[in-house]
């Protein structure tokens, strides 16, 4: 039996994480949308009430300028609808359209798809392992100061 060392674990670790990655974007690519679409068109879907572009700036931490790029592509495609505030005229609430939920509904098959595939002739033991060791990695990566920023996922338990 071959001895593995803890960069052989790393290095697989590393490049499953990379080829998961790929098969997403391929995924979004298929679809026509880029994971950062993809992203705040969930958070649209599952949002309480009806946030606005500065609402969504800071849910991701990101610039109302960036937020205003991707929210102009995904209004020119018909995925979202801006609706104005009813007090406030600088202020518009972004809504996914029936068309955006629509493209979400196919992209969720497609993750779905990709998730079968990825565990394909891994047994449900197996697989109960395998969470059980990377939450004690995420653990032990907390413990030595690692900071666990990322927003979880909607639907999605971490």
């Amino acid at each position: 039996m071959e001895v593995n060392t803890l960069k052989d674990s790393v290095g697989r670790l590393m490049r499953v994480c990379r080829l998961h990655r790929s098969i997403t974007e391929k995924s979004f690519c298929r679809l026509g949308i880029h994971r950062s679409q993809f992203l705040l068109l969930m958070y649209l879907r599952n949002a309480d009430g009806l946030p606005s572009q500065a609402e969504i700036a800071a849910h991701f931490e990101i610039s109302a300028a960036a937020v205003a790029i991707s929210l102009k592509k995904l209004e020119k495609r018909g995925l979202i609808t801006r609706v104005p505030d009813n007090s406030d005229s600088r202020v518009n609430h972004i809504v996914i359209s029936d068309s955006g939920a629509e493209l979400m509904r196919k992209n969720e098959l497609l993750f779905d798809e990709n998730d079968r595939a990825m565990f394909r002739d891994v047994s449900e033991e197996e697989r109960i392992v395998f969470d059980r060791v990377l939450e004690k990695i995420a653990e032990n990566l907390i413990v030595c100061g690692a900071q666990d920023t990322a927003k979880p996922l909607p639907g999605v338990k971490s």
